[in-house]
């Protein structure tokens, strides 16, 4: 496992980290490394190097994007940095068909058909998360995948965050594992909706860990029994399930504090 973080912002360095980064890069290219994560003050730097890094990581099964080191007030360089995540994406993923199978991206992304064409070449991707959703539109679907990760990092959502988890089983079919955290309860609202009427069993792991809050947004549409109750938290839940006879759908619901995700 690799993480590689760039904090350096002054425009004099450049040239010297890129050197120094080609040189670990050379001695990195002998090693099993198959977890690679991403992050950046200024993307410019990967984007220079990107041949380097496709060359080196190029049988890696995970791939991360690291949220903005330092984000700007307002995001205003989000067009120029979703050019950047979108150019390593288009390019690396395609590398990667025979290996990866989770990719992380906590900063901008766009999901579309673009990303549809080039997600679609790697047949073992099986995880996706999704941080900063920056637009959705064409109506992608990613058959190959089976969890997905919402993380909304505290964020204010958005008309297109909505959008993608209204229409969630029509872009994730295969998706049965649903991981929603410091999201906006209509974000959570929305993804409930969208997989109460599809039927079957389906895994939630959430923030919203109080009985009480949970129930208030459920409301009459599920039917809910408490399957594990925090041993310290008073109210809390570890493991909740709940049910809604008519569409035949059960959904449990994970603490994700306490549950892992995924392994």
């Amino acid at each position: 496992k690799l993480s590689i973080v760039i904090l350096e912002t002054r425009t004099e360095w450049k040239q010297k980290i890129v050197f120094s980064l080609r040189k670990l890069f050379f001695v990195l290219s002998i090693l099993p490394i198959d977890h690679v994560q991403l992050g950046a003050v200024h993307w410019t730097i990967f984007t220079d190097i990107r041949m380097d890094l496709y060359g080196t990581f190029k049988s890696i099964t995970e791939l991360v994007f690291l949220p903005d080191q330092t984000p700007e007030v307002g995001d205003h360089n989000a067009e120029q940095k979703l050019e950047y995540h979108r150019t390593l994406l288009a390019e690396w993923l395609p590398r990667l068909r025979a290996t990866l199978r989770c990719l992380r991206v906590y900063t901008f992304l766009k999901v579309d058909a673009e990303l549809d064409r080039v997600m679609r070449r790697c047949t073992k991707l099986k995880t996706i998360a999704i941080g900063k959703l920056h637009t959705y539109r064409d109506h992608p679907e990613f058959p190959s995948i089976q969890y997905v990760d919402l993380d909304g990092q505290s964020m204010a959502y958005s008309s297109d965050d909505i959008r993608l988890t209204k229409r969630i089983r029509t872009v994730f079919p295969s998706a049965r594992v649903f991981r929603v955290v410091r999201h906006s309860i209509e974000v959570l609202k929305a993804l409930l909706a969208s997989i109460i009427v599809a039927g079957g069993v389906f895994d939630v792991y959430t923030d919203l860990y109080e009985i009480s809050h949970l129930l208030h947004v459920l409301g009459d549409t599920l039917q809910s029994e408490v399957v594990e109750a925090h041993p310290e938290e008073k109210g809390a839940f570890v493991e909740m399930r709940c049910t809604n006879e008519r569409f035949r759908t059960t959904i449990h619901f994970y603490n994700h504090r306490v549950k892992r995700y995924m392994e």
